[in-house]
């Protein structure tokens, strides 16, 4: 899990950035008794890296069907016309 602090609809009507809004929830984070001590892992910039992390492997798993592609493999060409149909 990995918390987040959102802009309330307060903040949006009084035109809060978003570069304020991820600053307050840094603030709010390292001032918080339960939460300072595991700050570095929590907020929005953690939950960016932490996805961004989990699509290079999808991205990665992926590729790896292609790095020993031979177009004439049998096996290949059964699984392409199934993704196809």
């Amino acid at each position: 899990y990995i918390g987040v602090v959102n802009r309330s609809q307060k903040d949006i009507d009084g035109k809060k950035d978003i570069k304020a809004a991820l600053e307050a929830e840094r603030k709010f984070f390292l001032s918080h008794p339960g939460y300072r001590h595991f700050a570095d892992k929590m907020g929005t910039p953690r939950l960016q890296q932490v996805l961004n992390q989990a699509q290079l492997l999808a991205l990665d798993k992926e590729a790896e069907e292609y790095r020993g592609y031979r177009p004439d493999d049998p096996s290949r060409k059964t699984k392409q016309l199934l993704q196809s149909v």
